[in-house]
């Protein structure tokens, strides 16, 4: 979407009245801060789904609305019948078959199937539900309970080339949901059974380049069965949604150049990284957080495009800046992603749009490498913008690399080049740095691992000054050096 309202309404509906600054007391010092949990959050981003499955649903299938992939056998008979769909094979001959609906646009989806029942013998016969990306018969990905053998499995075909790649033998009986989610390159398995979803395990393809969206978007996203003669499933519903992520990390605020928190709606935005199990299973979202309440909600995902080679990565751990006086938005994040697939230390990437970014679902947003002071063979990462007005430049805070914040500035924020250093600091665990406005005078916040609460503040743009960030409870206490809290304060309004 693009901004077509004048400066001054815009300004007005993103930014005014302008939220003060906390009068607190402790001079230059930060005040002892206390936590409020967050209440709820939309699970999901829904982008596709069949739920209660309808009478239609079959006419939907005749009319291809819904793609057939036959692998093997003459396809079953499908009904509708009391809002669930039973598949019953009578053909004589097993029989497998998907029902493909939609390409996926980036490489960050889920997929969930919920199994009511099915007439297979544990151990004997086949009655396997299962979720899939498929582009055709020889060439798909598949996450299913298999009845015959006893266990979960990924199947995985090639080009016509096929094989289990990874199982997990348990006992089940419906009704369960199987899960799967697709971030990057790596594939992840739940189960869901009496309410509790369980991991299971994990899969990185290697050889097919699930990045390039020419090669993800030959695939379709769906579900399917493999039946014995004789053997029934039905399922209740099939969802295609952008996950949460398996846990938040990296919370940073969205503001405008000067630092003060975009509120539309009286609510605040926040970047996090939705994490996964690893750097290469972990992604951006956007999240609002309602300032009365205190609900938090996924509003999009995030995904980068290099414009080298139109791949898109999960990179994470970034922030968003609205320029009122450009009117648009501009981006830094952390090239995780990036780092993961194409190796390498990890570099910022950064970029800006007219586009929306508050008001959108799924966003692919073009970013290129940043050339940063300090740049090593070692991470660049967690970053803050800030236009400082007395300087009459952008000014970026940083970690390069990991036990070191640093302060650079360039006129503009998303060129490659021109970066000149400000100022740097070396500090136990320095990472996760942010900027805020206590009392009149500017900090900036990071990470350590030496002192109590793991949270510290020096003068900005100096660096000087190092203090730490006392809490009512310490968020983090584990020792681990490579993992310090990554402190957020957001300055709200009186009373809220």
């Amino acid at each position: 979407m693009i901004i077509r309202i004048d400066k001054s309404k815009l300004l007005s509906l993103l930014r005014f009245p302008r939220i003060p600054v906390p009068k607190v007391s402790g001079g230059v010092d930060l005040p002892q801060l206390m936590f409020r949990l967050v209440k709820t959050f939309r699970p999901n981003i829904l982008v596709h789904k069949i739920s209660m499955f309808y009478d239609d649903f079959i006419g939907n299938l005749n009319n291809q609305l819904y793609s057939k992939i036959v692998v093997s056998g003459t396809s079953p008979s499908y009904t509708v019948q009391n809002s669930v769909m039973t598949v019953t094979n009578n053909t004589g001959a097993s029989s497998e078959e998907y029902l493909v609906i939609a390409p996926p646009r980036i490489p960050v989806l889920a997929l969930r199937l919920k199994v009511v029942s099915h007439t297979a013998t544990l151990g004997s016969n086949w009655g396997n539900a299962m979720v899939v990306l498929a582009k055709d018969a020889g060439n798909r990905y598949l996450f299913l309970y298999d009845t015959s053998l006893r266990r979960f499995a990924f199947y995985r075909a090639v080009a016509g080339s096929g094989t289990e790649v990874w199982t997990y033998t348990i006992d089940l009986t419906p009704p369960y949901q199987l899960i799967m989610l697709l971030v990057g390159k790596v594939f992840m398995f739940f189960y869901e059974k009496n309410g509790v979803i369980t991991y299971l395990g994990s899969y990185k393809e290697t050889a097919v380049d699930l990045l390039d969206p020419a090669v993800l978007q030959s695939y379709r996203v769906g579900f399917g069965q493999l039946l014995s003669n004789g053997v029934s499933i039905t399922y209740d519903e099939f969802e295609y949604y952008i996950p949460p992520g398996l846990g938040l990390r990296d919370p940073t605020l969205v503001v405008a150049k000067d630092g003060a928190p975009v509120i539309f709606n009286n609510k605040v935005f926040l970047t996090f990284t939705s994490a996964g199990l690893d750097v290469d299973s972990s992604y951006t979202t956007l999240w609002s957080l309602d300032l009365r309440t205190y609900e938090m909600r996924l509003e999009a995902v995030i995904v980068t495009r290099d414009p080298s080679n139109g791949k898109l990565y999960t990179d994470h751990a970034g922030q968003i800046v609205y320029d009122e006086d450009a009117e648009e938005y501009i981006y830094l994040i952390s090239g995780w992603g990036r780092q993961a697939y194409k190796g390498g230390a990890c570099r910022m990437v950064a970029g800006r749009t007219k586009i929306d970014l508050l008001n959108e679902r799924i966003l692919i947003l073009d970013a290129r490498e940043l050339s940063l002071p300090l740049d090593t063979a070692n991470n660049q990462f967690d970053p803050w913008l800030y236009y400082d007005s007395n300087a009459g430049k952008w000014r970026l805070a940083y970690a390069s690399p990991f036990g070191v914040v640093a302060v650079a500035e360039n006129t503009d924020p998303t060129s490659a080049t021109g970066w000149s250093l400000v100022s740097s600091l070396s500090v136990s665990g320095g990472e996760a740095t942010k900027m805020v406005v206590v009392n009149g005078k500017r900090y900036i916040l990071f990470g350590c691992n030496d002192v109590a609460s793991r949270m510290c503040f020096a003068d900005y743009p100096t660096l000087a000054n190092r203090g730490s960030i006392n809490v009512d409870k310490t968020p983090h206490t584990t020792t681990q050096a490579t993992s310090p809290p990554h402190p957020m304060i957001i300055p709200i309004p009186y009373g809220a």
